[in-house]
């Protein structure tokens, strides 16, 4: 009696060697690729602000209000020196928000 297998010319082995590797495939191909890029950051991990975004918000019009509390929900700590107060006051930050950032190391 001619079998498949015997038509083929395929023993047990190598139909099983067959099939193995064609799961294997099967499931290689719907694996998704991995992103080799990193995660864009979540709204959790804001980055810290620089004196350079406190200046340009307070550029754009922003409130002081505002400012303050985008320094907080992004966890920025400031250590001003003299010339960095006098930077920020030429460049019309308001003294509240000065003086919020000088206090900031005392916040974490």
């Amino acid at each position: 009696m001619n079998t498949p297998m015997r038509v083929l010319g395929l023993g047990a082995v190598s139909l099983s060697l067959l099939l193995a590797t064609s799961i294997s495939t099967l499931a290689i191909a719907t694996v998704p690729h991995a992103s080799t890029s990193a995660p864009a950051p979540s709204c959790e991990e804001k980055a810290s602000m620089t004196f350079s975004d406190v200046k340009a918000l307070t550029k754009g019009g922003i409130g002081d209000d505002v400012i303050l509390s985008q320094i907080r929900s992004t966890h920025s700590v400031f250590r001003l020196t003299t010339a960095d107060i006098l930077d920020l006051k030429k460049s019309e930050v308001r003294e509240k928000v000065i003086d919020f950032m000088i206090n900031t190391a005392n916040l974490h």
